[in-house]
């Protein structure tokens, strides 16, 4: 299956392109079209951005941020679509990306997940952290680690970096739609239905512009009811302050 991704850059995208990660442009145009999948994140986005990051390992076998991209995707195929992955496959696999590039915060961020899935929440705290420590503006690092804090109960912690990812990647559309449960939970119902009419929004601002791309609505139409939940609470939060 072929697939053509128009691709927008960020930041550390850009980073990347100056750092010159790999010489071989075929190899680059494969890792943004997988990154492009990864974010998407519906199963077969998953499957096809895995394949993107395999075939640039395949042209650059030292191009680090192919391996860390490989086991971001292997890692939510897993976790949020019950494909058997064991998460020592996964780790293997940020293991090669660490052995050529050892500060990539990429994969640790990827590492971390691996580890949070595998139910050593300790040893992905720590590696998330160090994620953050070398490259605060990294979006997966931000991102993947709110997720972590989710599962701790640590709402707060997930409110600050969820909305950070949101500022590194301002088409993201998965963030604002996770914060509209995290501020159900921290018991903010008014921001909770603003983040989901935003991440409704972005869902199909998405689609408009990658109408070729694995369907962004998968999400939304399961979060535009939790956009209408929260707002019914909203409502009556106003009600009884009237």
């Amino acid at each position: 299956m072929s697939i053509q991704l128009k691709v927008k850059l960020l930041p550390e995208e850009k980073n990347a392109i100056e750092q010159a990660p790999t010489e071989n442009v075929e190899a680059y145009t494969h890792y943004l079209k997988g990154r492009q999948l990864l974010h998407t994140s519906t199963k077969l986005s998953l499957t096809l951005g895995r394949r993107m990051f395999a075939r640039a390992a395949e042209l650059d076998p030292l191009y680090a941020r192919a391996y860390a991209g490989m086991a971001n995707c292997d890692s939510r195929l897993y976790s949020k679509h019950g494909v058997a992955i064991s998460a020592d496959k996964i780790l293997a696999t940020t293991g090669k990306a660490l052995a050529i590039e050892p500060n990539l915060a990429e994969a640790h961020a990827a590492r971390g997940y691996a580890l949070m899935i595998g139910s050593r929440p300790v040893e992905a705290a720590s590696a998330f952290e160090q994620a953050l420590a070398l490259d605060p503006n990294c979006y997966e690092a931000n991102q993947l680690y709110a997720e972590f804090c989710v599962t701790k109960g640590d709402f707060e912690r997930a409110a600050q970096h969820y909305l950070r990812a949101m500022e590194i990647q301002p088409d993201d559309y998965q963030s604002p739609l996770f914060l509209t449960s995290v501020f159900q939970s921290l018991g903010r119902p008014e921001q909770a239905a603003k983040y989901a009419r935003l991440g409704v929004k972005r869902a199909e601002e998405a689609l408009r512009l990658h109408p070729e791309a694995p369907n962004p609505r998968s999400r939304a139409p399961v979060r535009s009811r939790s956009s209408a939940s929260a707002e019914r609470m909203a409502g009556a939060r106003t009600g009884d302050r009237s």
